[in-house]
C-alpha cells in the first residue's frame, strides 16, 4: 500500500533566524532601471545623429535586457508572489505589481520591434522612455512594499531556492549578457559578495564575457572620455568641494553666485553604488516653488553622476542661501523640454555649446520641495 504525502506549506522565518541578503535582487533592479533610462537617452541621440553601429549595439543590449526582465517577471509571478502570499498574506497586495508586468512586457516587445529598423525613430525613443519611467516607478514600489516582507518573513533556504529559479530559467545565450551586465552595476564592495554567492559556472562565464561586454557598453553609452572631457571632470572635482565648503562655512551668504549673475544651488544626492551623500553645485532656475537644473556636466559627453544618482533615488536635499530643503527629482517631460531649455540658454548662452558638443540630449530636471 502506498501513501501519498502533500507538500507542507512554506513556513515563515522564525525570530532569531538569519534574514536573507537581498543584494543580488537590488543590483538586478539597479541594472534594469539605470540601463533602460540610458537606452532611452541613446535612442534620442540616434534620432538626431544616426549611427548604425550604435543602433546595432542598442538592439543587442535591449534584447538581452528584455530577456532578463521578462524572465524576472515570470519568476516573480510564478514563484515569489505565491510564496509571499503563503507566508505573509496579511501584508501582501501584489495585484498592482502584476499589472505593471502586464504593461511592461508588451512595451518591451514593441521597443524590440522598433529597434530592429534601419534607423532610430522618435517612436523608439518615446517607447524606451515610457518603459524606463514605468520600470523606475515599479521597482521603487516593489522595494518599498515587497523587500521588507522578504527580509522579515522569508527563510534563507527559501530565498536561495528563488535565486536558483531566477538563474536557472535563463538560457546560455542570455546568461552571456546578463552575468557581466549585472556585475557591471555592482559597487566595488558589492562585487566580491555577488561573486562569492554565485555558482562556479557563472563565475567562469563572467571571466569569459566581461571584457567584451564592457567594450560594447563603452561604445554604446559613450562612457569613454576624451582628453578634454577628462580635464573638465578633474577641474570640476577640484572646484566643487571648495565651493560647497564656502557655502556652508558662510551659512549660504557666499558661493551661490554663478556665471553671468545666475544662482547656484548645492544639491546632495545619495550615491547609487556607495549609498553615501554626494554634493554638487549646479546652476538653478526658479519655477514657482520648484528649482530646475540641467544635467550638462560642463559639456562632458557623459551623464553626470548626480543625475544617475537621482534616477536610482529621486529624493535629495538642496541648500540655497542658508536654507535647506528636501526635494524629489523628476525629469522635465519631452513636451516641456524646449521651453525650459530656452530659459537655460537665456540665463547663460554657454548651454548651447554644451548641447552642440555632446551626442546625448541634456536632461532637464525639476527639484520639487517636499
Amino acid at each position: 500500500m502506498s501513501v501519498t504525502t502533500t507538500p507542507s506549506a512554506p513556513a515563515s522565518r522564525r525570530p532569531g533566524e538569519p534574514a536573507p541578503d537581498l543584494l543580488d535582487y537590488r543590483v538586478v533592479h539597479r541594472a534594469m532601471t539605470r540601463d533602460m533610462t540610458r537606452l532611452a537617452a541613446v535612442a534620442e541621440e540616434l534620432v538626431r545623429s544616426p549611427d548604425r553601429r550604435r543602433l546595432r549595439l542598442l538592439r543587442r543590449h535591449l534584447r538581452g535586457m528584455t530577456s532578463e526582465i521578462v524572465n524576472h517577471h515570470r519568476v516573480e509571478d510564478d514563484e515569489v508572489w505565491p510564496l509571499l502570499e503563503a507566508i505573509a498574506g496579511d501584508r501582501t497586495a501584489l495585484v498592482a505589481l502584476t499589472e505593471d508586468h502586464d504593461r511592461l512586457d508588451p512595451l518591451l516587445d514593441r521597443a524590440g520591434t522598433l529597434a530592429a529598423a534601419d534607423v532610430a525613430t522618435p517612436e523608439l525613443a518615446a517607447t524606451l522612455r515610457e518603459v524606463a519611467d514605468l520600470l523606475v516607478r515599479h521597482v521603487a514600489d516593489e522595494e518599498r512594499d515587497v523587500f521588507p516582507i522578504i527580509a522579515e518573513r522569508v527563510r534563507v533556504e527559501d530565498y536561495r531556492r528563488l535565486q536558483e529559479r531566477f538563474r536557472g530559467t535563463l538560457g546560455l545565450a542570455t546568461l552571456t549578457f546578463v552575468v557581466p551586465w549585472v556585475v557591471s552595476h555592482a559597487a566595488p564592495d558589492e562585487r566580491p559578495v555577488l561573486l562569492a554567492d554565485a555558482p562556479a559556472p557563472l563565475r567562469a562565464l563572467l571571466a569569459l564575457t566581461e571584457r567584451g561586454f564592457r567594450a560594447r557598453a563603452g561604445r554604446l553609452f559613450g562612457t569613454r572620455l576624451t582628453g578634454r572631457d577628462r580635464g573638465t571632470v578633474r577641474l570640476m572635482k577640484t572646484i566643487t568641494p571648495l565651493q560647497v565648503r564656502l557655502v556652508r562655512a558662510t551659512g549660504g551668504r557666499w558661493g551661490h553666485r554663478w556665471i553671468a549673475g545666475t544662482t547656484a544651488v548645492a544639491l546632495t544626492t545619495t550615491g547609487r553604488r556607495t549609498g553615501r551623500p554626494r554634493t554638487v553645485m549646479l546652476l538653478a532656475l526658479r519655477d514657482g516653488d520648484d528649482l530646475l537644473v540641467a544635467a550638462s556636466h560642463g559639456g562632458v559627453d557623459r551623464e553626470p553622476p548626480w543625475w544617475l544618482n537621482l534616477q536610482a533615488e529621486p529624493r535629495a536635499r538642496i541648500e540655497l542661501r542658508g536654507e535647506r530643503s528636501d526635494v524629489v527629482a523628476s525629469r522635465v517631460p519631452d513636451a516641456e523640454h524646449a521651453a525650459v531649455w530656452s530659459r537655460f540658454v537665456a540665463a547663460w548662452p554657454g548651454f548651447e555649446g554644451y548641447q552642440a558638443g555632446v551626442r546625448r540630449r541634456i536632461a532637464l530636471v525639476r527639484l520639487r520641495r517636499i
